[in-house]
């Protein structure tokens, strides 16, 4: 923390209780080689070989757009980091997946014994979630997750970060859904694009611009609209201004295309790669033009070939 100190005789500002916190780094670096801070601001990273509490996700606000992993391009394969405690976090799949996206390390905060007496202290009620016995199995087990898909990175940079489209995987009852929306959706369709060809048509007849047969009748059996011995009315100029005029009105409601930045393709020095899927649902996606597909609050390692 940098703070002033407004002492009439005596005073500091911020930067130079700065200055003097850069001089204690250097000096606890040279003493003890590695340094671990907690947070740490810009001005601490040229001191420290472990960063715990690094901000991994923005701040999720209405008005932000999306987050992207800026601290880890700039710091992975030169510092280790972590972001805050894996067991306080509300969602472990979605924290597994943003410590992957930065490549970060797992961290856990645990208490061994006397948790109760930590729940009922006003000041430490916040860690709720530190019993060592609970979360021994889950620890292992997000620990292998994690080095299983980082093992290989530990030392590469991130060389690029991007936000794909991609295709949702629907279960067989939303595939039902599906179809019954479409095929609802293709029926109203069809019914105004019928209706407004015989206004047209009705409309050009009366003011003499086509020819229309004696006592023609403009509906088939089959319900589309009977063209048969009309003459000189321009199709393509209808369907154009048919289609203008309604563009996004006959839609099933149920979009697969999945393209509001909760797919990542990130990749790093050495052509290791990872698609991470932040819905809760499955995800087919192309990447280099091969189709993979990646489970709900999940990830895919690839290996990407060198152009």
């Amino acid at each position: 923390d940098l703070n002033s100190d407004f002492d009439q005789e005596d005073p500091y500002n911020r930067e130079d209780n700065k200055a003097y916190t850069i001089e204690a780094l250097k000096k606890l670096e040279k003493e003890f080689g590695n340094l671990m801070i907690d947070g740490g601001n810009a001005y601490t990273l040229g001191y420290v070989s472990h960063i715990l509490n690094m901000p991994l996700d923005g701040s999720r606000y209405l008005r932000a757009s999306q987050a992207i992993p800026f601290m880890g391009m700039v710091l992975h394969g030169y510092v280790q980091y972590a972001g805050s405690p894996t067991n306080m976090e509300g969602d472990t799949a979605y924290e597994i997946l943003k410590i992957i996206e930065n490549g970060a390390s797992p961290y856990f905060m645990l208490s061994y014994q006397n948790t109760n007496e930590l729940k009922e202290n006003n000041f430490l009620s916040d860690y709720y979630s530190v019993n060592f016995q609970i979360w021994l199995k889950d620890m292992r087990e997000i620990y292998n997750t994690v080095n299983e898909a980082l093992k290989d990175v530990q030392n590469e940079t991130i060389t690029s970060h991007d936000f794909i489209v991609g295709e949702r995987v629907l279960t067989q009852s939303e595939k039902v859904q599906k179809m019954i929306a479409d095929a609802a959706a293709a029926t109203a369709y069809t019914k105004a694009y019928n209706s407004a060809l015989i206004t047209a048509l009705k409309t050009a007849a009366s003011g003499g611009l086509i020819t229309v047969p004696n006592g023609h009748q403009y509906l088939k059996a089959d319900g589309s609209v009977n063209m048969d011995g009309i003459i000189g009315f321009d199709m393509l100029t209808f369907e154009a201004e048919f289609v203008a005029a309604n563009e996004g009105k006959f839609v099933s409601g149920f979009d697969t295309v999945i393209d509001d930045h909760t797919i990542v393709y990130e990749v790093y020095g050495n052509k290791v790669g990872f698609i991470l899927n932040y819905n809760n649902f499955d995800v087919e996606v192309t990447v280099n033009g091969k189709v993979y597909t990646v489970g709900a609050l999940d990830f895919v390692k690839i290996s990407v070939a060198s152009n």
